[in-house]
């Protein structure tokens, strides 16, 4: 593995080199590689030997792309449509991305295929905080659950607050806990499907901006409840509260869309 990235990485430096692109820019994270030339931007993203590469600029990818045949041999799978367990379906408005087969996946494997639907992950008045009942005699299933969960938030962001929460008892989770973890299963049942929508924009236009007070005395308005648009991250909440807020954040079913 290190070779390869090494290797690939002297490919990138001979990009430049040859004026293909311009800068190269690959210190934060060492799988992802991006280049910038002027107003044009060309991103690499590896993993293992697989690569995603998004661009505004066509010339310069179908450049980059046959640079690389000629140092490796590829093969181009043409548009992106599933990564890493996220399923990327293309449209003329945006993208959406979900992980559907990922989450029927776990279903699968913890017998729930048919189980009943609930409408929300968490329910509200827990208290899984101050819980006594006793304590999991294999944590490990416990942990491997909450782990595929903490993934499965990439394209499901109502989902944090319950498996953040769940994620807090990993050390010496209980039945209360597995039951609340189970129950966020039966609320992926209802939904499998979900995801985000990534709209493609027409421009990209500063609106409005908050400025910090930090010298002069900061007045905070009240903001009536209907109107805290995060409390999905932060609280357990009611089915009504919840899918009010869930449309909010622009998730949307798959088969929704078609």
């Amino acid at each position: 593995m290190a070779t390869w990235m090494r290797k690939f990485i002297c490919i990138c430096l001979r990009v430049i080199q040859c004026r293909l692109l311009g800068q190269f820019v690959g210190y934060a994270d060492y799988s992802l590689f991006t280049f910038y030339s002027g107003t044009d931007f060309l991103a690499v993203l590896v993993y293992i030997d697989d690569l995603v590469i998004a661009w505004n600029n066509t010339s310069r990818c179908t450049s980059f792309k046959s640079y690389l045949n000629s140092s490796f041999k590829i093969k181009d799978l043409g548009p992106l449509k599933f990564f890493l367990g996220i399923e990327i379906t293309h449209t003329r408005i945006g993208l959406f991305l979900s992980q559907r087969k990922y989450t029927l996946e776990i279903l699968e494997d913890c017998g729930l295929s048919a189980a009943k639907l609930t409408a929300f992950p968490i329910k509200q008045h827990h208290r899984l905080a101050s819980s006594t009942t006793p304590v999991l005699s294999d944590p490990a299933c416990y942990r491997r659950l909450i782990g595929r969960l903490l993934y499965l938030t990439i394209t499901r962001p109502e989902l944090c607050y319950s498996v953040y929460l769940l994620a807090q008892f990993m050390h010496k989770p209980r039945e209360s806990h597995w039951d609340a973890a189970i129950h966020v299963l039966h609320y992926l049942k209802h939904s499998p499907g979900q995801g985000i929508f990534l709209s493609r924009p027409t421009s990209l236009q500063l609106i409005d901006y908050c400025n910090s007070d930090w010298s002069g005395e900061l007045i905070t308005s009240y903001v009536p409840t209907k109107f805290r648009l995060a409390d999905i991250f932060t609280k357990a909440l009611g089915r009504d509260r919840f899918h009010f807020l869930l449309r909010k954040l622009g998730i949307r079913d798959l088969h929704a869309l078609t």
